[in-house]
Order: structure tokens, then C-alpha cells, then sequence
């Protein structure tokens, strides 16, 4: 059986929300009323032979050679910018064997699919309709691996199996708890949008392989 594409991508789409957490949200930085007082210089800039002097001071203009003015197209960034980045598929091995047990074992040969760069490159990765059907496929065959063995998973799916497996997939996988839609189109595909497949091992591993080809897996 093969799960209908609509049903995934609905699961994908609700858990595309990025979290409240944020790298760049904390206070401590140059300028930050409510950050720790670090002493002066420490990290503003203005004692140049301080180890932690790696910020440049807010509104302070810097001059290149011929008097150019180093900061007049200096962009102001977004925070939030760096997150939400594809996972490169360097991490995806270990990424999987720390969720599922094992790393699955038809991601070596998919390597191209993932836009593995080359030996000594570094590439920044990005997501495609390839590499996500790829995902999908790799996780399906690293879920099927991991349930077959579990008597859990010989019984198909009730709604109240099915909310506490995803409750468990969802913040096991995403590192968070999954939010009351994203909850309901798990169990949702469990249990009605999976009614035709007769293995239950085969359906939960469906399930599996959905929440783990959702954003909240793929990317940090």
C-alpha cells in the first residue's frame, strides 16, 4: 500500500511551524538593557585584544581603505534567520539512529537525493521535492525496521493508541510537544487515513515516517 500523498503533505503542512525557541532571542548582547553586566569591553567591541571582543559596537561606523565606510550597506538581521536549516544528510545518519535505534539502511544509496556534497565541499542544503520523497522513503524503511519488532505495533491503531504514540513520536522526534493540530492530523492519518492498509507494523511505520519527514526532524 502507499500512502495517499494528500495525507502527507496535510501532516507535513501542520507540522511546519517553527517553534518559540530561538538561538538569537536570549538577552546578554551588546546593547541588551536586561543582560548580565559583563564589564566594559568584555564583549562590545571596544578592547580589541579581549578574547571575547567578537561584536561590533551598535552604531559604531568602521573605515576601510580610501575612507570607505565599512558598514554603510550593512543589512539588519532578522532574528530568527538561521533557523529552520536543512539538516545535512552528513548528520542524517546519526539523526536517525538516535530517534529510531539504528541508522536505516537504505540511506547510503540516497545520498544523491540528500545533495551529499563532495569529498572536502561544503554545501548548504536545501529541500526539494526529491529529497523530501527521499526522506519519506528512508524513514518509512528505518520505521518499518524498528516496529516490526515491537509487540505494540501488531495491533492496529484506536484513537487512543494512536494519540499516545504520536504524543510520543512528536516530541521524541521534534524535540518538543507537538500543538492540538498537529496532534489531530497524526492521529487522524492512523487511524482513518491508514484504515486500508491491513499490516499494522506497515501503518504505524507510515505514521512514523510522516512525523519524521515533517520540518520540526528535518531541519534545526
Amino acid at each position: 500500500m502507499k500512502i495517499s500523498q494528500s495525507l502527507v503533505v496535510a501532516l507535513l503542512l501542520v507540522g511546519c511551524g517553527s517553534g518559540s525557541d530561538d538561538a538569537l532571542s536570549g538577552g546578554g548582547g551588546p546593547g541588551d538593557p536586561n543582560g548580565a553586566d559583563k564589564g566594559a569591553g568584555a564583549n562590545d567591541g571596544t578592547n580589541p585584544g579581549s578574547d571575547n571582543a567578537v561584536c561590533a559596537t551598535a552604531g559604531r561606523s568602521y573605515t576601510g581603505f580610501a575612507g570607505t565606510n565599512l558598514v554603510v550597506a550593512r543589512g539588519t538581521g532578522e532574528i530568527g534567520a538561521d533557523r529552520r536549516r536543512v539538516k545535512p544528510y552528513s548528520a542524517l545518519g546519526t539523526e536517525y539512529a538516535r530517534m529510531l535505534g539504528a541508522t536505516p539502511a537504505s540511506l547510503p544509496s540516497e545520498a544523491a537525493s540528500f545533495g551529499a556534497p563532495r569529498a572536502r565541499w561544503l554545501d548548504e542544503p536545501d529541500s526539494s521535492a526529491i529529497s523530501l520523497y527521499s526522506a519519506y522513503s528512508v524513514a518509512f524503511d528505518g520505521c518499518l525496521s524498528t516496529m516490526a519488532s515491537k509487540p505494540q505495533y501488531a495491533t492496529a491503531p484506536t484513537s487512543a493508541t494512536a494519540t499516545t504514540e504520536c504524543t510520543n513520536m512528536t516530541a521524541k522526534f521534534w524535540d518538543r510537544d507537538a500543538t492540538p493540530d498537529e496532534l489531530s492530523a497524526c492521529t487522524t492519518l492512523a487511524t482513518t487515513g491508514l484504515a486500508s492498509e491491513p499490516d499494522p507494523h506497515r501503518r504505524w511505520a507510515y505514521v512514523c515516517a510522516a512525523v519524521l519527514t515533517s520540518d520540526a526532524f528535518l531541519t534545526f
